[in-house]
């Protein structure tokens, strides 16, 4: 399609599509359509995989009910991801406000301020209930991203922190889960607009 094709399609429609071929042999085809959608329009999705975030203050242990963070502070980030079939190559990826970045508890600094600023946690570690079943993950300045090669039906939890750096409002895509092989069973939270005062 070009992008004139595009902007002129039905909005919220089902829109048909015909595959056809001329000649001998077979006919193999995979048709993916990706669109950007701003992080305040993004609204939860559950396709097959349901994703579920929580943040809280690491000195006062409570749960930011608001889009609005403290400059200088260290959060946890929980995140809850489940589905109720079985599922091969899934990734997870949880970005967090531009003005923020993540905490690698690899390094030796790190896991000091983790320790002094969270009365209620013992471990500086990233933590996953299924460390047996985590294939792989990646850190970034302000994303993390989990892999398995196979994710069993159920749920699984996974935590990291993060602590703000810069003031502003930042736009923040939402957390998603998708199958890498099989776009079409994914699932998202609502994306953000956060403030960091």
């Amino acid at each position: 399609f070009t992008s004139d094709i595009i902007k002129n399609l039905p909005k919220e429609q089902e829109i048909p599509v015909q595959f056809t071929k001329e000649g001998k042999g077979s006919l193999y085809y995979t048709m993916l359509m990706k669109y950007a959608i701003l992080p305040e329009e993004q609204t939860s999705r559950d396709e097959g995989f349901s994703i579920y975030t929580e943040i809280y203050d690491t000195e006062t242990g409570k749960k930011v009910s608001e889009d609005t963070l403290e400059i200088g502070k260290t959060y946890k980030e929980t995140v809850c991801i489940s589905t109720t079939k079985d599922r091969e190559f899934a990734a997870v990826r949880i970005p967090v406000p531009c003005g923020a970045e993540i905490l690698n508890a690899a390094f030796s600094t790190t896991g000091e301020v983790i320790e002094k600023s969270e009365k209620t946690k013992k471990s500086a570690d990233f933590k996953d209930a299924n460390k047996n079943s985590l294939s792989n993950q990646t850190i970034y300045a302000n994303e993390v991203q989990y892999f398995w090669n196979f994710f069993a039906k159920g749920a699984k939890t996974v935590e990291f922190y993060f602590r703000t750096s810069r003031k502003g409002t930042y736009q923040t895509p939402s957390s998603s889960a998708t199958c890498m092989y099989e776009e079409e069973i994914f699932g998202r939270t609502d994306g953000k607009i956060w403030t960091i005062k």
